[in-house]
């Protein structure tokens, strides 16, 4: 806002000068519209409309000497105005929204645990949860890549492994259990 209010105050500065030399030339006209009777403020408030709101005359700036200047002024300030500081707060806003999606799930699981402990006078918790300590919810996290979680990860890690070393042990015990079969089987051949 303020920079708006900065960019907005040097433009009306531009039109203000502007304007007094188109006076002084005898031209008539003024390249600002009246609504109080203070110049100052009619400049600030013609420029802002200008800006944030497109509301101009576009044929008020083709007269008096600064004529060129005064068109060239009064383009620039209408793309700086609207198309730069309307997308700097779309930009603004979206990167709002990006921040309050990422904590979404945590914020809805917090104001469900609000909402319970602001209603939990109406259960008679004694009798539902007797002899039991804790309600735990446990539910997979995930980390904030959307990969998976890295201690499931390494859990997944160690049991792939011991499935190796464990085929590889029973392996190794079925065929020694064969060799002993062969070999009983020659001693009660005798």
């Amino acid at each position: 806002m303020v920079m708006v209010l900065i960019i907005v105050l040097a433009f009306a500065n531009y039109f203000y000068v502007a304007n007094l030399n188109l006076e002084y030339s005898g031209t008539g006209g003024s390249y600002y519209s009246e609504y109080f009777d203070n110049s100052v403020v009619d400049i600030v408030v013609s420029i802002y409309m200008l800006g944030a709101l497109a509301d101009f005359d576009s044929t008020r700036y083709n007269e008096g000497p600064d004529k060129n200047t005064a068109s060239f002024m009064f383009l620039v300030a209408t793309f700086i105005i609207c198309v730069v500081f309307m997308n700097m707060l779309i930009a603004i806003m979206g990167e709002t929204f990006g921040q309050v999606s990422e904590a979404s799930v945590e914020s809805g699981i917090r104001e469900q645990v609000v909402l319970i402990s602001d209603h939990a006078w109406l259960l008679d918790l004694q009798k539902i949860f007797k002899g039991k300590k804790y309600v735990i919810r446990v539910r997979p996290s995930s980390s904030s890549e959307g990969l998976g979680d890295p201690i499931q990860d390494h859990v997944s890690e160690v049991e792939n492994s011991l499935q190796k070393k464990l085929s590889k042990v029973q392996n190794t015990v079925h065929k020694r259990i064969d060799i002993v079969d062969v070999n009983t089987r020659f001693l009660l051949g005798f």
